[in-house]
């Protein structure tokens, strides 16, 4: 499955100093998964002390990134 990641997600790596191989892994073996609107996941992936969220949309042969930012922690428990 292939992984698109969009043009507002590339600024957003470099400004927010993002690891793209911590988006891979996070979509790869995420440690939590929830549903949110407009058939979107929230992906999290914990790095450290903080927490990667990551906001994808799936369709049939890729994967679309939208968005990512580090969280101190989820609203959900692990």
């Amino acid at each position: 499955m292939a992984i698109i990641f969009t043009t507002h997600l590339r600024i957003k790596l470099e400004q927010r100093k993002i690891n793209r191989v911590f988006v891979l892994e996070t979509i790869k073996n995420p440690d939590l998964v929830r549903p949110t609107y407009g058939f979107r996941e929230e992906l999290y992936r914990k790095f450290g002390k903080y927490y990667l969220k990551v906001i994808i949309k799936r369709r049939k042969v890729h994967v679309i990134v939208l968005t990512t930012h580090w969280v101190a922690k989820t609203k959900d428990k692990l």
